[in-house]
This record gives structure tokens, C-alpha cells and sequence, in this order.
């Protein structure tokens, strides 16, 4: 009997501290974060935010104008000196545009779908897709960022890249890829029809698929590497 009660207790207690750390927020199709806090987002049809422990509302900013949910963090109450520590979550129904600005650690975790997805990378964020399933893909990056994308497919992509990102979307098929580089950018694609290139820089392309290469203004110095799936 004891044991049964200090279960149900055991239960209790976590329902309330799950209750606690959970903020539902309105409505919202496009996110911009730059908070510094690491992000993990699940889609599932579901639209809330989840705080880890040691993370409260008064630490950030979450605000849901015009379906676009900006989500900022405090300075002065979080202190950059634990934002490596703390970690949200965020659930969503769908998602066409994402903006992460700064060192922020962002990763969706599961499949996303969608008819497109629109991702800018700024600072060194980093930005990682467990696999994806689209229609289209825009790609802006902005300073020294990094995007992945493990697994999924998505028709058309296209990548415009300033200053010294680095992506990597080789193990998800396209058949359209189109990359525009300004600055040291090395980007690594996978398209079966088209592979259309403007460089203006030192740009590195590695490909896989036996795809037409399509070149336009290319201004510096423009590496591109087929390879060979047996090779990754």
C-alpha cells in the first residue's frame, strides 16, 4: 500500500512540474529565434512550448504577432553564461519559415513535412533536419552557420549562401538544385535532373546524383566533386 501511494506521488509530483515548464502559445506557421538557447522542435499536430528545469517564462520573450512565434531570451535574468545549460521545446502543426540569429543549437527531431520550407541561418547558428519531405526549399545562410539534412527529399532546393557557411543536404534527393555562394561556402547537395551554380568567391560543391551541371556567372575560384554514394 505504501508503495502504491508513493507512486501515485511520484506521479503527481511530475504531472505538475511537466504542467509548469509547459506555455501554450497561439496559432503560428513561421518562427524566428534568437534567444541563444538550445531549441528542439516536434512536429505533431500540437502547438505548445516545453522549458527544461532549469529554464522559467521570465528567462525569455515568447511573443506570436501576425502567426510568426519570436521567441528572445533575457540577458539580464538568464545570463550568458547558461545558456549552453537550458533547452525548450517546441511543438508545431506546420512550418514554412524558420529564422535562427546567433549561436543558437537548433535541431527538429523527427520527419517534417510541408508543401515548403524557408530556412535563414545567421552568426554561427547551427540548424540540423532529421529528414524532410517537400515540395520546396529555400536556403539563406549568413556568416559562418551550418545546416543538415540527414534524410527526407524535396523537389526543388535552393541554397544562396553569404560569407563562410557550410551545408550539407547530400543524403536528401532532389531533382532540382540551384546554389547562388558569395564568400567561402561549402555546400554539399544531391539532385538527380539539374545542378545550377553562381559563384562569386571561393565556393567547394560536392554532388552525388548524374544530374546536368549548369553553370552561370562564376567569379573566383568554383570547386565541384561528383561522388560516389558507395564513398560516404
Amino acid at each position: 500500500m505504501k508503495k502504491l501511494c508513493l507512486s501515485l506521488l511520484l506521479i503527481v509530483i511530475n504531472h505538475q512540474i511537466h504542467s509548469q515548464s509547459k506555455i501554450n502559445v497561439d496559432a503560428f506557421k513561421e518562427l524566428e529565434l534568437n534567444s541563444g538557447i538550445n531549441v528542439s522542435l516536434i512536429q505533431d499536430g500540437q502547438e505548445f512550448i516545453r522549458l527544461s528545469d532549469n529554464l522559467t517564462k521570465e528567462d525569455i520573450e515568447i511573443k506570436v504577432i501576425d502567426g510568426k512565434l519570436k521567441i528572445l531570451s533575457k540577458e539580464q535574468s538568464l545570463g550568458f553564461n547558461r545558456l549552453d545549460s537550458v533547452h525548450l521545446i517546441i511543438h508545431y502543426k506546420s512550418l514554412s519559415h524558420i529564422s535562427v540569429i546567433g549561436n543558437e543549437k537548433v535541431s527538429f527531431e523527427g520527419m517534417h513535412k510541408g508543401s515548403g520550407l524557408e530556412i535563414k541561418l545567421f552568426d554561427n547558428s547551427n540548424l540540423s533536419l532529421n529528414e524532410v519531405k517537400l515540395d520546396n526549399l529555400q536556403v539563406y545562410t549568413y556568416g559562418d552557420s551550418f545546416l543538415l539534412i540527414e534524410n527526407g527529399y524535396s523537389e526543388e532546393a535552393v541554397y544562396r549562401c553569404y560569407s563562410s557557411s557550410k551545408i550539407n543536404t547530400i543524403h536528401m534527393e532532389s531533382d532540382l538544385s540551384k546554389v547562388v555562394s558569395f564568400g567561402s561556402n561549402f555546400i554539399r547537395v544531391n539532385a538527380s535532373e539539374l545542378l545550377d551554380i553562381t559563384s562569386y568567391g571561393d565556393t567547394k560543391i560536392d554532388y552525388i546524383g548524374d544530374l546536368r551541371l549548369k553553370k552561370g556567372i562564376i567569379d573566383g575560384r568554383l570547386k565541384v566533386k561528383k561522388i560516389l554514394k558507395e564513398n560516404l
